[in-house]
This record gives C-alpha cells, sequence and structure tokens, in this order.
C-alpha cells in the first residue's frame, strides 16, 4: 500500500504499488471467521475532509494494486487552493470477502496511523515526523467511497533509484545530489559517497522510527518503495502507515492494528521472526532499514532479484549475520555472492569498521540481541562523529 511523487505513474513516484496480497505474511490460521478484522478497535477519523474540495482525475493512475488504487488530484478550495495531492481509495469495484475486508481494515490503520502522526506534528513536539513522514491531509468519504488525501513529494522513491540503468558512480551521484550531500564526480569518490549516503539514509530513517516508537508504533513495511527521496525538501520520506501496529495503544485490551498470529509485511524484508516479538517489538523495523542499507552499500544488491537471492541465503544458511557471510564469501562457502560485494564491505568497513558493525547490530537473528531504534541512533552519531572528524 503505498503512493508517492513523479510518479505513482507521473507524480508521487515511479514503481509504487499498493502492498499485493503475496506481500501478506503467511499466517497458520484457517478459520476465515478468526481472519475477520476488529474494526471497533480503530478509532473514529480525527482529520476529516470533503472529498468535494479536491479534483480527482481518475484518469491519471498514480498507482495500483489488489487492495486499491492512488489516483491524481488537485485541491480546488482554500487553504491551500491548487495543492498537488494523491488520492488513495479502496477499489471495492473488484474486491470481495476477506479481500475487501482486508482492504477496510488497512485502510482504517493508515488513516489511523497518519491521525496519530499529524496530531503529534501539530503539537510541536516532533520535528522529525514533519520532516520524514509523508503529509497527510485527511480522510473524506463521499457516495460510499473512503479516500485518503496526502500532499504530493517531488521525486522518487529510493527504490527507483536502484531500479535505474546507471553505474555504481552514477547512482551515488545522483543520489548525493538528491539529498544535497556535496559530492565530486571523481571515481576516487565513490566509496567516500557511498558511506555518507549509508549515514545520511540510515540516520533520517531511524530518527523517523524513534518518533514511530514515541507514538508506540511499529512501521512493520520499512522498505526503499516506502523512502520518497524528496528532490525539493533534499530528505527522506516514509510513506505507507497501512501495516503499522500500536503496540502501546491499547483498545479494548487489544493493541491497534496488531494480532499475535497474522500481520501484513514484505516477505523480502521481514527479520527472521516474521511476526513482531512482543518483547522487542521495534527491533522489527531497524532490521527491515538495515537490508536497504546494504543495497546502497553493495552495487550488486540494488537490483531486486539479486536482493532476494541474498536474503533468502542470508536468513537461511547465515543466520542474518553479517560477519559469518562475509567470511564465507571470502572462503568459498557461500552459495550466492553479490556482484561488487567487496565494494561493499569497502563502503562500510574503510576506517575503524565501526559501520560494518552497526549494519551488521542491526541484522542480528534474535530481535532481543538487536539494536533498538534508540541505541542505533546513538551509535550511528558516534560513527557519523568519527568519520567526519
Amino acid at each position: 500500500m503505498a503512493f508517492a511523487s513523479t510518479s505513482w505513474g507521473t507524480s508521487w513516484c515511479p514503481g509504487w504499488r499498493i502492498r499485493r496480497v503475496s506481500a501478506v505474511v503467511p499466517q497458520p490460521l484457517r478459520d476465515l471467521r478468526l481472519l475477520q478484522r476488529d474494526y471497533s478497535l480503530v478509532p473514529p477519523p480525527r482529520y476529516k475532509v470533503s472529498p468535494l474540495d479536491f479534483v480527482i482525475d481518475r484518469t491519471r493512475v498514480l498507482g495500483s494494486g489488489s487492495f486499491g488504487t492512488v489516483y491524481e488530484a488537485k485541491k480546488v478550495v482554500a487553504p491551500e487552493e491548487g495543492l498537488e495531492v494523491a488520492a488513495k481509495t479502496v477499489a471495492k469495484e473488484r474486491l470481495q470477502g476477506v479481500q475487501l475486508d482486508d482492504a477496510l481494515y488497512y485502510t482504517a490503520i493508515e488513516r489511523y496511523a497518519n491521525d496519530q502522526v499529524r496530531a503529534t506534528i501539530e503539537s510541536n513536539t516532533d520535528a522529525a515526523l514533519a520532516d520524514h513522514v509523508a503529509r497527510y491531509l485527511g480522510f473524506g468519504e463521499h457516495a460510499g467511497t473512503e479516500w485518503l488525501f496526502f500532499e504530493r513529494i517531488p521525486g522518487s522513491t529510493l527504490e527507483t533509484y536502484f531500479n535505474s540503468e546507471t553505474d555504481d558512480i552514477a547512482f551515488a551521484l545522483a543520489l548525493s545530489q538528491a539529498l544535497n550531500i556535496n559530492a565530486t564526480d571523481s571515481s576516487e569518490d565513490g566509496v567516500h559517497i557511498l558511506r555518507h549516503l549509508v549515514l545520511r539514509v540510515a540516520s533520517e530513517v531511524l530518527e523517523t522510527l524513534v518518533s514511530f516508537t514515541r507514538l508506540g508504533m511499529v512501521h512493520r513495511d520499512m522498505k526503499p518503495l516506502n523512502w520518497m527521496i524528496d528532490e525539493q525538501r533534499r530528505c527522506l520520506r516514509v510513506l505507507d502507515l497501512g501495516s503499522a501496529a500500536f503496540i502501546s495503544t491499547p483498545r479494548y485490551g487489544a493493541a491497534i492494528g496488531y494480532n499475535a498470529r497474522w500481520g501484513p509485511a514484505d516477505p523480502d524484508f521481514v527479520p527472521p521472526e516474521r511476526f513482531l516479538d512482543p518483547r522487542f517489538p521495534y527491533q522489527f523495523d531497524v532490521y527491515s532499514c538495515a537490508l536497504s542499507l546494504l543495497r546502497i552499500a553493495v552495487p550488486g544488491l540494488r537490483k531486486i532479484a539479486s536482493f532476494r537471492a541474498f536474503v533468502e541465503e542470508f536468513r537461511i544458511r547465515h543466520q542474518s549475520d553479517l560477519a559469518l557471510y562475509a567470511s564465507r564469501v571470502f572462503n568459498g562457502t557461500a552459495s550466492f555472492i553479490p556482484d561488487k560485494f567487496v565494494t561493499g564491505l569497502v563502503v562500510l568497513k574503510a576506517d575503524d569498521g565501526r559501520l560494518f558493525e552497526f549494519v551488521r547490530q542491526m541484522l542480528r537473528e534474535s530481535p532481543s540481541d538487536r539494536l533498538s531504534p534508540e541505541a542505533a541512533l546513538v551509535t550511528l552519531a558516534k560513527i557519523h562523529g568519527a568519520i567526519t572528524a
């Protein structure tokens, strides 16, 4: 479930997709009555708008998937008349039964999550949320159709940068320029640029995860397809809160968006526990974040097919231990070795090797051994200080 700019087709972002049904992690439950989502757990909308305040162009699809569609729209009343908008709705015309129930439930969760984020932003208590989460305008319903409205973000997702047909230097320069990181076009600086990109992306994502932790929220779908590179503000913005779970916000004795036996997630980015560990829930997103940092550092992991081959082996044969995997690459016992893996090691191990160990700690197999968002951000600040000193 997602949308962005420069193209959900054109301007909410290239390559965005609403979560596919196949991306819901399989669970053992088979009783369809138990699969029904309890809407009573989701509070009513806090920020309501009228869909009639927007012109929604149904011929301009910015993104679509199994659960819904995102359309290009524009606000036509004050305040902010003329604002470019992404309008997201459930595709009721082609869904029924459990699929429709899923779509409506996750839309309700996304609405609630954005309500919480916007309320925190408006209280001026968390600048990171304002800087690094897509701006939510509100929820509206008209003629039996529910809509979520967001300000469109100029730019592309990080996944779009990964999919660009460019060499390593061109990739590094394009992304560093979008994030306003000073760089030259000298090939000698390629590793240097990639290292600073890892630091920058890690910093902005972890700041956001710490803010989510304060809300008691786990995103559960942290991946490059949901990370927008805002080319106007020169920063990273997190999208798609429809998979969120509110661990510390019980309602009627249950956590909003959370069920211990099922949950939405992208199989490529979930940590080994697959479902939230109630003792260490916030470490879930940290693992997903670290996988994307590896894709920045290691050129051979940027294409999704190679990344999937790596992740499958990394989790199963190497217990998600980056040091163990690296050692097996060099002694020839790793089955899959991505192109230019050594480049990634140079990026992460340059200077004192602390950046490599940092990513390794974010990828620990057990959530009890994995860095929390707060601990990761503190560690990163020390590494950044040492590298830039």
